[in-house]
């Protein structure tokens, strides 16, 4: 089963903590799955905001979908939590 050999990136271990919430989010792609969803996802993306741990995860059929999942994350922290993601943190595809 690919998702149990899936292994966890892990990152370098930081002791300087945001201190509010988006300062620094958190992503990583899974895939490609040998078998899709009923609905033809092979993808997914997490998210996750480094001072809540908030986590949120979007399906994707293509990888080329990441930049635009991004997009409208930025765009839907701004309009729902009146604040900014200022960076992102990434494995860099490994």
């Amino acid at each position: 089963c690919q998702l149990a050999k899936h292994v966890r990136a892990s990152y370098p271990i930081s002791f300087n903590k945001t201190t509010r919430s988006f300062a620094l989010a958190h992503y990583d792609v899974w895939g490609l799955s040998g078998v899709p969803t009923c609905r033809g996802f092979h993808y997914f993306m997490t998210l996750i905001d480094d001072y809540s741990r908030c986590t949120f995860v979007y399906l994707l059929k293509e990888r080329s979908e990441v930049p635009v999942i991004v997009k409208n994350f930025v765009a839907f922290v701004e309009t729902q939590f009146q604040t900014s993601v200022q960076a992102f943190r990434t494995d860099n595809a490994r």
